[in-house]
């Protein structure tokens, strides 16, 4: 999956990962291949907090990327909410990505949905 974001041209600038031992480590293979070091956010773990996370978004302006390593359905619920009903997004494949934008302003119902990579077929 990281090869193919890397071919899209989607690098990150950081990683958040949930505190649970899954992510973590799916987050330090990221890491790796991405020469980054992951953070841990409880925020995206057992405690799922969406304001929290909202506020991790970097500014638009700035140009940069965040990938967030969590669990379904939390960080689902969490993108949904991030593009709004008019685009809603059902169901992710295990190990997948979404990607989203934002043009100005960093809130509920103003993400754009641009892409999805799936690692099924």
């Amino acid at each position: 999956m990281c090869e193919r974001l890397k071919n899209e041209g989607f690098y990150p600038d950081s990683i958040l990962h949930s505190p649970l031992t899954r992510t973590k480590q799916t987050a330090e293979i990221i890491a790796t291949l991405f020469q980054l070091e992951p953070h841990s956010n409880e925020a995206l773990g057992n405690s799922f907090d969406e304001n929290v996370l909202l506020k991790k978004i970097p500014d638009p302006k700035l140009g940069q990327t965040i990938f967030m390593v969590g669990h379904a359905p939390t960080l689902l619920r969490f993108a949904n909410r991030l593009v709004g009903r008019s685009t809603p997004i059902y169901d992710l494949d295990r190990s997948s990505a979404l990607v989203l934008s934002f043009d100005e302003t960093i809130d509920f119902g103003k993400a754009k949905f641009r892409h999805y990579f799936s690692p099924q077929p």
